[in-house]
């Protein structure tokens, strides 16, 4: 029986929105070269998607009529995965737990392999209300329970997966990050004047530490440059509004364009990772991956995906006196720590074999 994979869960390729779209276009880059995986692959993707093509780097590309976020992901994966099982697709790769309902009737009525990428443990974060947590933590348990395979993006999601479900068919895939290299770096009028400074980069989340961040910078007479969706909710506003003041703080929206985005990382001095919850974080493996030295939050997630070679800090006095006492000497030996650590664990070609591996076994 030939190999056809579907993928569902995203908001669509060309990847221009999130981890997931970024993990199945690099997926497809290293299969569509790879003479010896000869699988025939669908990506599902959103109605509103900016363009709609039919094939792309060799997956044929169908639309729902539902979005990928929001309320409508449930439908959006739902009817992604039971179109994949009606089309007769020997492998299901779910990513994230949005459509775990249908999985247990995939099962039931149908011959495919599900294979599910948790994600991050998404009831536990603080931005969710109770009700929102209960559907998560449910989806959570049918996906982990009634899935043939369980992906986890960090061996500490693996390690929780295995204790609280007795799960035993569980697979460490983490995120790739040398693609965030392979861009040629290009700057503008915005971006040019900015000269050795720290970078910050996330969504404005409290579980971020977004704050913590910024207020061990106001006295340190250390530059920093924060790129996030400041705009985007009460929150990011009135940090905007408390910190833009400071002379050494720029506070950035969003760079959507990837050569902008290298100019800026690769000219960054160190790199703050405020990060609390998830997984295997794809800004942190892909500024590991450009070798720029890692400021980290010293959560077991974030020190798994550094293997514990990165600067850590767990409040903002100890970011404070991190940053003022770590010798440029010790910032260039983490870069190139770093580096070497990307290199070997977050090759796209690497993650790609994992999942071929997982596919055809």
């Amino acid at each position: 029986m030939s190999v056809k994979v579907a993928f569902v869960g995203i908001v669509g390729v060309p990847a221009n929105y999130g981890g997931f779209e970024t993990l199945v276009e690099q997926l497809l880059t290293s299969w569509e070269r790879d003479d010896d995986f000869n699988a025939q692959l669908t990506v599902f993707c959103e109605k509103t998607s900016s363009y709609k093509i039919g094939t792309y780097k060799g997956a044929i590309i169908e639309y729902s009529p539902f979005k990928a976020n929001g309320w409508q992901s449930i439908l959006h994966d739902v009817y992604c995965a039971f179109r994949a099982a009606v089309k007769g697709h020997t492998h299901i790769v779910m990513l994230g737990v949005s459509g775990a309902i249908i999985i247990p009737f995939i099962r039931m009525f149908f011959r495919s392999t599900v294979i599910t990428n948790c994600d991050g443990i998404e009831w536990k974060r603080a931005k969710w209300n109770i009700y929102t947590k209960i559907l998560l933590y449910v989806l959570e348990y049918i996906a982990v329970r009634c899935s043939h395979i369980t992906i986890a993006d960090n061996i500490c999601i693996e390690e929780y997966l295995r204790k609280k479900y007795d799960k035993k068919n569980v697979s460490v895939i983490e995120y790739g990050g040398n693609q965030a290299d392979d861009v040629v770096p290009e700057t503008n009028n915005e971006l040019e004047h900015l000269k050795n400074y720290a970078l910050a980069l996330c969504r404005i989340e409290p579980e971020n530490n977004v704050e913590m961040i910024l207020k061990a910078f106001t006295n340190s007479g250390k530059n920093l440059v924060f790129v996030g969706n400041w705009s985007n909710s009460t929150y990011g506003v009135s940090l905007y509004e408390k910190f833009g003041v400071f002379p050494n703080i720029t506070l950035l929206n969003p760079i959507y364009s990837p050569q902008y985005l290298k100019y800026v990382r690769k000219n960054a001095v160190v790199y703050v990772h405020g990060h609390s919850a998830g997984g295997t974080n794809p800004a942190l493996v892909e500024m590991m991956c450009l070798g720029v030295p890692v400021f980290a939050y010293g959560c077991d997630y974030n020190r798994a995906t550094t293997e514990n070679q990165a600067f850590y800090f767990n409040d903002e006095v100890a970011l404070a006196n991190m940053i003022g006492a770590t010798a440029s000497r010790d910032l260039e030996e983490n870069g190139n720590l770093m580096k070497g650590i990307g290199t070997r664990r977050y090759s796209w070609n690497v993650i790609a074999r994992k999942y071929k591996e997982l596919i055809i076994d």
